[in-house]
């Protein structure tokens, strides 16, 4: 019987710290539009959060390079996940992302136009403030790495991407 009341303990004060919220990255509006979007949805437990993402950026010319192209709309969605150094999720984290994004490209030299996919592996890194027990604010950077498409074809030019790259942001959320 006692071990019974000792198991029931353990199972109610794992589902007691579970944590879920959302947030929002303003990284889209300062390398898009004011109403593109950049949002999480997480679930964490312990020091570490699950976030499933999801972006659609049609990026500034200013962000663009002469090299590559003329205009860039991107869908994307990934999972990070994230380890934190406080037990509340706050202060330092680091942890894995999984990127897939998808870009309506028109090139530079030709203005030819197509679309093309890549996969990301990152790694993301940031600082966390809880205030009000609900409300985050997220500085952090990821580096990212493509897996998949390199160099694109679109019509009869090739393009060159990136090798790697910084993606700062800063994340504002909510935690229920």
């Amino acid at each position: 019987m006692g071990s019974s009341t000792v198991l029931l303990r353990a199972q109610s004060s794992d589902t007691d710290s579970l944590t879920w919220g959302v947030e929002y990255d303003f990284m889209a509006p300062r390398i898009g539009q004011w109403y593109d979007l950049n949002i999480n949805g997480y679930v964490a437990q312990g020091r570490i959060k699950h976030s499933l993402m999801f972006a659609h950026i049609n990026i500034k010319e200013i962000h663009l390079t002469d090299e590559s192209f003329s205009k860039d709309n991107l869908t994307a969605f990934g999972y990070r996940g994230e380890i934190f150094s406080h037990k509340d999720l706050k202060r330092w984290s680091a942890g894995v992302l999984l990127l897939y994004s998808r870009h309506h490209v028109e090139t530079v030299a030709s203005h030819q136009q197509g679309s093309f996919g890549t996969l990301f592996v990152g790694v993301p890194l940031g600082y966390t403030w809880v205030l009000w027990k609900h409300l985050t604010i997220n500085p952090g950077i990821n580096v990212l790495y493509p897996i998949t498409n390199r160099t694109v074809t679109i019509g009869t030019e090739q393009v060159a991407q990136a090798p790697w790259g910084l993606e700062p942001g800063l994340r504002v959320g909510y935690r229920f």
